[in-house]
């Protein structure tokens, strides 16, 4: 080992605060074989209906006729965000395979820093849930700060409104803000996701765009 290597000792204290927070948000019951939802897509320039079939974050067949290319792949890409940080998985196919070490605590909550995760990851929890989440994607930097939750039936938690924030890594600036605000249904006892209302804010402007879907069916 030479003077300028270290070693990081796995932290068990940042390991059960993430655990904690982990059990305590909401995933998709264990075995969850997904649904089909009626769909309306709308931004500033137009309101399209159609319809989605979501078995897994990774097989979702979107019907939205009458749109671009651009639109279907970010109402795809949408859905597979909304379905994948609800897809069932235990802490340790998740964050509990990394090293983690506790970066600081204090009145804004505990700084838990992920060490060997290909994203130089920091996750901020507080009052038990995950508050913030900054990743490093070179060259962008990006960071999810949530500020509200909707409590599910049995108490576990989902994320309602969050920005998130693009910087550019060199030069440092800010680049992009999206402002997120979810709505959910309880449908047969599991919570879906109901609404998406997304305002970007760049050197463009402001964009406005909204997901709703209706009329979910579960796949058995």
């Amino acid at each position: 080992m030479t003077a300028t290597q270290t070693t990081v000792t796995n932290d068990p204290a940042a390991h059960k605060i993430l655990r904690a927070a982990h059990e305590g948000g909401y995933r998709f019951p264990t075995g969850f074989a997904g649904f089909a939802a009626d769909l309306t897509y709308a931004d500033d320039t137009q309101s399209v209906h159609g319809s989605v079939t979501l078995r897994s974050p990774r097989q979702i067949e979107l019907n939205l006729p009458d749109t671009t290319d651009d639109v279907r792949e970010w109402v795809t890409r949408e859905l597979a965000s909304m379905a994948g940080h609800r897809w069932p998985r235990s802490y340790e196919e998740g964050d509990g395979r990394w090293t983690l070490t506790l970066a600081g605590e204090d009145h804004g909550g505990a700084l838990i820093q992920l060490h060997d995760d290909p994203f130089g990851s920091f996750y901020r929890v507080r009052d038990g849930h995950i508050i913030q989440v900054t990743r490093n994607t070179s060259p962008l930097r990006f960071s999810i700060l949530v500020l509200s939750h909707t409590t599910a039936p049995d108490g576990r938690a989902l994320p309602a409104t969050f920005v998130v924030s693009y910087w550019q890594s060199s030069p440092n600036r800010l680049i992009r803000t999206e402002a997120y605000v979810d709505d959910f249904t309880e449908v047969d006892g599991v919570m879906l996701p109901s609404r998406r209302e997304v305002t970007t804010s760049d050197d463009q402007g402001v964009t406005r765009r909204e997901l709703v879907l209706r009329s979910h069916r579960l796949f058995s």
